[in-house]
């Protein structure tokens, strides 16, 4: 509980869009995730677009996947942390449409 709490904390230092999934549902989110309509409880195993027998096989270390939110598409990066993944977005359009602001 501890750790996941400092990961948590950590997650919301990360500018890019970011959350935390046990099991098949999203733990925690952080601001940029928010903005793309990720929440607590949204389960995570319908948003993977490619890789998901990678995901079933994966055990630790990194894992990258598509994923599909709001109707797009974006790069993913799962980091395996024992009971935890971390999965941080790459290139996402909200990220674009910010710097061109």
């Amino acid at each position: 509980m501890e750790q996941e709490r400092k990961i948590t904390n950590l997650l919301d230092q990360i500018s890019q869009p970011g959350f935390l999934v046990q099991g098949n549902h999203i733990q925690a989110v952080n601001p940029a995730a928010a903005a793309l309509l990720l929440a607590p409880g949204q389960e995570f195993l319908p948003m993977i677009h490619t890789g998901q027998q990678d995901y079933a096989d994966f055990a630790l270390g990194q894992l990258c996947l598509t994923l599909t939110i709001g109707n797009q598409h974006h790069n993913a990066v799962i980091h395996r942390m024992e009971e935890l993944d971390l999965v941080l977005l790459e290139g996402t359009e909200l990220e674009e449409f910010r710097s061109m602001a």
